[in-house]
């Protein structure tokens, strides 16, 4: 038994509405055993296929880094977002270990992980990591980590939708550090003003006891 996908056009239709059909090619025999023919018994799939080839388009510009993996979780998706933001082409990537070429190596493991639970159908939210990148700086991506199933119900890969947040994470950190300076500026001013007040209070020192 044969399913072959092919251009068919059918009587009563133009070249321009040509039709995808899943074929199931099955051998025709003679009372002798021979084969004498192929019977033919096909379904109309391009409404599905071109379903498919929206999706695929929508991936490809969509403006936020999507990656997929197969089973061997190695990539077989690397959208235009991707390429932009590590500066590793749709051509270098596709094929290659995820983990292995593009994580790195302190979240390797945990990574891992996360894909291999996706395969196992248990999708993962807002998981944070770091990705190689073409210019040695890591980039920070939370990814969500989603199970793609074939029409059998079987996950035959996993679809990652990430978001770049390393310029966020980077100012945050900023945020914070300057945040710790004003408080100490802060503290060390107040503790400037009260040694100030205990040397003029009648030559009491801090603590209460008499200056000399």
């Amino acid at each position: 038994m044969v399913y072959v996908y092919t251009d068919a056009i059918l009587a009563n239709t133009s070249v321009d509405d040509a039709l995808q059909i899943l074929l199931n090619a099955t051998p025709r025999y003679n009372a002798a055993g021979n084969v004498v023919g192929v019977i033919g018994i096909g379904q109309d799939v391009t409404a599905e296929l071109a379903q498919q080839q929206d999706l695929l388009r929508l991936i490809a510009t969509a403006n936020a880094p999507i990656i997929g993996i197969d089973r061997n979780s190695c990539i077989n998706e690397w959208n235009q977002k991707a390429a932009t933001l590590t500066g590793f082409s749709r051509e270098e990537a596709m094929g290659k270990p995820l983990v292995e070429e593009f994580i790195e190596q302190p979240a390797q493991a945990s990574v891992q992980a996360v894909l291999d639970d996706a395969l196992q159908g248990t999708p993962n939210d807002n998981y944070h990591f770091f990705l190689k990148t073409r210019s040695k700086q890591p980039l920070q991506i939370i990814l969500n980590a989603t199970p793609w199933y074939d029409a059998s119900g079987s996950v035959v890969s996993v679809i990652g939708i990430g978001q770049d947040v390393t310029g966020i994470v980077d100012k945050e950190v900023a945020e914070r550090a300057n945040a710790a300076k004003r408080r100490f500026l802060a503290y060390g001013k107040l503790g400037y003003q009260r040694r100030g007040v205990c040397s003029v209070a009648g030559g009491v020192g801090c603590g209460g006891k008499q200056s000399n």
